[in-house]
């Protein structure tokens, strides 16, 4: 047994070292969609909803605090969202679909704990969370 460990510890050490990249991989990807409820806990201390819908949704509805920068736009705007690089960054859509592009492409530019409100407003509105809207 000890002589087919010695002779096979390269592969031995490859399989294991994917086999904790993939763990990480699932991991990771488990920990960017937040209930509203954790959402909520996520954006204490300085962090941000970041509301991707396009203008008049997110007028007809949004999370006290939020921003409004439509999905879009992001990409243009990051300049505006540098302030919450190391900060917590919620991305709310209507119905978590969209969050998850948005997502990905903070996690890109450096940002380090983005994630998606899952079922986005729908699911805040679910839990019965207050919601603004453009006569608020």
């Amino acid at each position: 047994m000890t002589s087919f460990l010695l002779d096979n510890l390269f592969w031995l050490l490859t399989a294991l070292f994917a086999s904790a990249g993939l763990v990480w991989t699932f991991i990771r990807a488990g920990k960017t969609n937040l209930s509203p409820q954790a959402a909520i806990l996520a954006v204490r201390g300085g962090g941000v909803f970041l509301d991707i819908r396009p203008n008049a949704e997110f007028l007809n509805g949004h999370i006290a605090r939020s921003q409004n920068i439509p999905e879009g736009e992001v990409a243009a705007r990051l300049p505006s969202l540098a302030k919450f690089r190391k900060k917590s960054v919620v991305i709310v859509c209507q119905n978590g679909l969209r969050s998850r592009k948005t997502v990905q492409q903070l996690l890109k530019e450096g940002f380090t704990n983005v994630y998606a409100l899952t079922g986005g407003v729908a699911a805040w509105r679910d839990a019965n969370f207050p919601l603004l809207s453009k006569g608020n």
